[in-house]
């Protein structure tokens, strides 16, 4: 099932760029993330094949719809969700807790951070991700001063607690601190929670109408 899913999803890559280069426009892939069980293979390769520049031109949706029991998107399939552009949740739908409950092998910690650290989401960095899949981690965001005068810069980061150290440290002033994931404790983010940090997330949607709404599909 796997090879037929990786299949058709690259199959739909690559006319869609062929079509994006055709109207000189770019495309839209909305991918539906389906709760389930993958091997960590199967995901890495089809998020490299997401990301990769052969389909610049294709804008690559994870439409997370609410699960009818109430089961968060968990696990190795969640990284497909990160590989993507955008994700549009359900505003009760939850998603994270890749390692569900522990964290994952190191190697492959490196690589979900590593592919999320390109921001192909503007949305995730590594220390969402680090959330993700490392329990023993903190995630906070955060704004930060620098500067002063007319040289004053404030912006808002997501950091880890050993980040947000090291900022303390260096010529910033940190006024503001929000706790996205306590140290223990797993992360899971519900759409509307996501949306509330302006995380995770571009939007949400109560169902596929009302997404095809959001991307102007008829």
């Amino acid at each position: 099932a796997g090879e037929l899913v990786f299949s058709r999803i690259r199959n739909a890559l690559v006319e869609l760029q062929r079509q994006a280069e055709l109207d000189d426009r770019d495309s839209i892939l909305i991918l539906e993330i389906e709760r389930g069980s993958s091997s960590f293979g199967q995901v890495s390769d089809l998020a490299k094949e997401l990301t990769s520049a052969r389909y610049s031109r294709v804008r690559t949706i994870a439409w997370i719809p609410k699960h009818e029991d109430g089961r968060p998107l968990t696990g190795y399939t969640a990284i497909i969700a990160l590989a993507c552009r955008e994700i549009v949740m359900h505003p009760d739908a939850e998603m994270g807790d890749i390692g569900r409950g522990t964290a994952i092998d190191q190697d492959e910690q490196l690589s979900i951070i590593n592919l999320v650290e390109k921001r192909y989401n503007t949305k995730v960095n590594g220390a969402l991700a680090a959330g993700f899949v490392e329990p023993a981690r903190t995630v906070l965001k955060i704004k930060v001063i620098s500067g002063e005068g007319k040289d004053r810069v404030t912006e808002t980061r997501v950091v880890t607690n050993e980040e947000m150290l090291r900022l303390q440290e260096s010529d910033v002033a940190i006024p503001d601190v929000i706790t996205i994931k306590e140290q223990g404790d797993v992360l899971l983010l519900s759409g509307s929670r996501a949306r509330q940090l302006d995380v995770l997330v571009m939007q949400t949607a109560e169902d596929r109408v009302d997404l095809a709404d959001l991307y102007g599909f008829d």
